[in-house]
C-alpha cells in the first residue's frame, strides 16, 4: 500500500511538473516568434501607396452595379486641380505597377519596405525609390491628407 502511494506521488511529480514546464517553453517560443516575424505599423506613405495601387488596378464597375466596401478616396469634394493631381498619380501607378503583385514582385516588396522607413514623414526622399514613384506620392500626399482629415472629422 505504501509503495502504491509512493508510485502515485512519483508519477504525479514527474508528469505534473514536466507538463507546465513544456507549456511555458512553447508559449515563450510562440511569443518570441510573433515578435520576431510581425511588426505592425500605421504608415501614411504605405497607406497612400496601397490606395494608389488599388485605384490603379481597380476594374471599372458598371453603373447599374452597386459597389460594396469603403471607397479608398472620396473624390466628390476635390477641386479640379486636386482631382487632376490625384488622377495623375493613379495613372503613374497604372503605367508602372498595373497588374503587378504586392507580395510576389521583388520591386513592389522593396518599395513597400522602403516606404515603411518613412512612417509619417512630411515628404519622401527619392534616394531609395524610383523617381516617378516618389514624385507621384509626394504630389498626391496633400490630396490624400485632406481627404483623411475630412473623413475623420465626419466620423466624429
Amino acid at each position: 500500500m505504501k509503495s502504491a502511494i509512493v508510485a502515485i506521488i512519483l508519477l504525479h511529480a514527474t508528469f505534473g511538473l514536466a507538463v507546465p514546464h513544456q507549456k511555458s517553453s512553447i508559449s515563450r517560443v510562440a511569443t518570441h516568434s510573433k515578435s520576431q516575424y510581425y511588426e505592425f505599423h500605421n504608415s501614411f506613405w504605405i497607406n497612400l501607396h496601397l490606395t494608389l495601387f488599388h485605384e490603379a488596378n481597380a476594374k471599372p464597375v458598371p453603373q447599374h452595379v452597386e459597389q460594396g466596401g469603403a471607397t479608398p478616396l472620396e473624390k466628390n469634394d476635390l477641386s479640379e486641380q486636386e482631382l487632376k493631381v490625384w488622377n495623375s498619380a493613379v495613372e503613374c501607378y497604372r503605367k508602372n505597377f498595373g497588374g503587378r503583385s504586392l507580395l510576389f514582385d521583388d520591386q513592389m516588396v522593396n518599395i513597400g519596405n522602403a516606404l515603411g522607413d518613412y512612417d509619417n514623414a512630411a515628404t519622401l526622399d527619392a534616394r531609395h525609390l524610383p523617381a516617378d514613384l516618389s514624385q507621384a506620392l509626394n504630389s498626391a500626399a496633400p490630396v490624400y491628407r485632406k481627404t483623411l482629415v475630412e473623413s475623420a472629422s465626419e466620423k466624429q
